[in-house]
């Protein structure tokens, strides 16, 4: 009996399921059908890196790149983020147990280092590109 009614309610969850997710689809079709109905306006997407180059195309090779690389240091400055807030996390659930505080605080350590070292090769880079091209 208690078997046939879990079966029974995962059935009636099944369906239910099922039904909410197929319904928008089904009735789509009965949309268009429709008298007086318009088409909406066609949806384009601006290409980012318009405003490098021209008519989307990317001018220079090291434009792009330098794109990539501020995009990177973004998902770094991510990473980094997570790790503090993995630390911190760590460290304020430890309960008094030095070795979960100690884990805490070099995870929240070695982000900060991690983030030194990434950031200051970043900045050195830069640095001798500007001094080799004669912008500096």
């Amino acid at each position: 009996m208690k078997n046939v009614i879990s079966f029974l309610m995962y059935s009636a969850s099944a369906f239910v399921i099922a039904f909410v997710l197929l319904v928008p689809f089904l009735n789509a079709g009965m949309v268009n059908a429709q008298t007086g109905y318009e088409r909406p306006p066609d949806i384009t997407l601006k290409n980012p890196l318009t405003a490098v180059g021209s008519e989307g195309n990317v001018g220079d090779i090291s434009k792009l790149v330098g794109l990539i690389i501020k995009a990177l240091m973004g998902f770094v400055g991510s990473i980094v983020l997570l790790f503090f807030i993995m630390g911190g996390f760590t460290w304020l659930t430890s309960q008094g147990n030095p070795e979960k505080v100690a884990q805490g605080t070099k995870t929240m350590a070695y982000a900060a280092l991690g983030a030194l070292v990434v950031f200051l090769s970043y900045m050195l880079t830069n640095l001798v590109i500007k001094i080799i091209s004669g912008s500096a």
